[in-house]
């Protein structure tokens, strides 16, 4: 868990470690700076593929730096870790301090409207291989006789 939420909700786990709305911020700017232009974060990223747990461990690594160039005390690191990830939690009343994490701002998720046994019109896919395809045509490669349920779940791996 490295955004924030789990799922649809958001995340909170207890800690005794707060931030001031300056520190937080602060925090926030330097993960987003880490993140969006460091080559070494972006080439650990790409480098793990479509795996969300080696992705989680650098977003990981790419929030204890932030945390250590806020001047966040090396055995404060874990519950001040915490109190990160509760961020849009503790703070899902301040706008502005929502809106300065990225994936606050680039979080577009919101529980589907698709239901069991409704038709779905077909829509075009993007593999993560950069093929593109339809729903309906990768529902029949993997399933020529489409007998079985199809799942669909969505989002993005950022």
């Amino acid at each position: 868990m490295t955004s924030g939420k789990q799922g649809y909700r958001l995340h909170y786990q207890p800690t005794a470690y707060y931030f001031t709305r300056e520190k937080i911020l602060k925090v926030i700017n330097i993960e987003d700076k880490l993140r969006l232009s460091t080559p070494y974060y972006q080439d650990q990223y790409t480098s793990c593929g479509d795996d969300t747990t080696q992705i989680a461990k650098v977003t990981e690594q790419i929030q204890i730096q932030a945390l250590k160039d806020s001047g966040i005390w090396e055995l404060d690191i874990p519950q001040a870790l915490i109190a990160l990830r509760n961020m849009r939690h503790d703070w899902r009343y301040d706008n502005d301090v929502l809106n300065s994490a990225i994936y606050h701002r680039a979080d577009h998720c919101t529980g589907g409207k698709v239901f069991n046994g409704m038709e779905i019109e077909d829509v075009s896919l993007v593999q993560l291989d950069g093929n593109v395809t339809t729903l309906l045509n990768y529902y029949r490669q993997v399933d020529p006789n489409m007998s079985k349920p199809l799942v669909i779940v969505s989002g993005s791996v950022t």
